[in-house]
Order: structure tokens, then C-alpha cells, then sequence
């Protein structure tokens, strides 16, 4: 552990970011990726249901396999630039639902911890206003 914690690198995250912009799309490769996680998925339980949730329901319903179908559509038309803004929109889509059980989580997505050195506190002025949102301080 003292090893992993000693590698630690830490680099500003519009350079990380800059960086994972960069990676280029392989449309063909990256369409046959969302078809297997589309396929990986027929198998979850809730999918039913986020389609089509009961009025009571707080998350608005989506469609994960028709969006899965049209992301894939989407690669193969040249729609995305880079495998970033894929893995993105991935990323979103399966966390719209708000199902603790479904997820999935892309590579680039998930190859860097973003953390921040600054704490945020949230106060009300007089304990019934909306909290807002400052820095805390030292």
C-alpha cells in the first residue's frame, strides 16, 4: 500500500483532460464495444421498469438498450471525435436511471481519480433559507 500511495502522480485535470481528449475513435471497434456491453445488459432485471417507471417514479424513464442502439449509430455515422466523449455519454446513460444495481463504468472514464484540495461547506443564513454554497476556510 505504501507503494501505490508513494506512485501517486498528481496533475491538473485540464492537462488530464486535454490528454483523454486526444485519444482517437476506432468507429468500428468502438461500435462492437457498445454492442457487447448492449448485450451484457439485456440481462439486467430493472430494464423493464426504467423504460417504463410508475408516475411515482423520481428519475425520468430511459430506454437503455434503444440508447445504447443509437450511440452505436452515432459511431458508426463519425458523430464523436475522440473516445472520451463515447465513454461520456456511456457514462451518462447508464447513470440516468440511478439503479445502484446497473452500472458501467468505461475505461478512460475511470483511469483517474479527480479530487481537489478544497473543502466546500454549505450554510444557511438563518437556518431556514436555502443553504449556500462557500469554501471553507482553514
Amino acid at each position: 500500500m505504501a507503494d501505490a500511495i508513494a506512485a501517486t502522480v498528481y496533475m491538473r485535470p485540464s492537462e488530464v483532460h486535454a490528454c483523454l481528449r486526444e485519444i482517437p475513435l476506432n468507429a468500428s471497434s468502438a461500435a462492437l464495444e457498445v454492442r457487447k456491453l448492449s448485450t451484457f445488459l439485456q440481462f439486467q432485471s430493472t430494464l423493464g421498469f426504467l423504460k417504463n417507471p410508475p408516475p411515482t417514479y423520481d428519475l425520468p424513464a430511459v430506454d437503455v438498450l434503444g440508447s445504447l442502439d443509437n450511440i452505436t449509430s452515432r459511431v458508426l455515422a463519425g458523430a464523436y471525435k475522440n473516445e472520451l466523449d463515447l465513454e461520456r455519454d456511456i457514462y451518462h446513460l447508464i447513470a440516468i436511471p440511478g439503479d445502484g444495481h446497473l452500472t458501467a463504468v468505461p475505461n478512460l472514464i475511470a483511469a483517474f481519480q479527480w479530487v481537489t484540495n478544497v473543502n466546500l461547506i454549505s450554510v444557511s443564513s438563518d437556518g431556514t433559507q436555502i443553504p449556500e454554497i462557500y469554501f471553507a476556510g482553514k
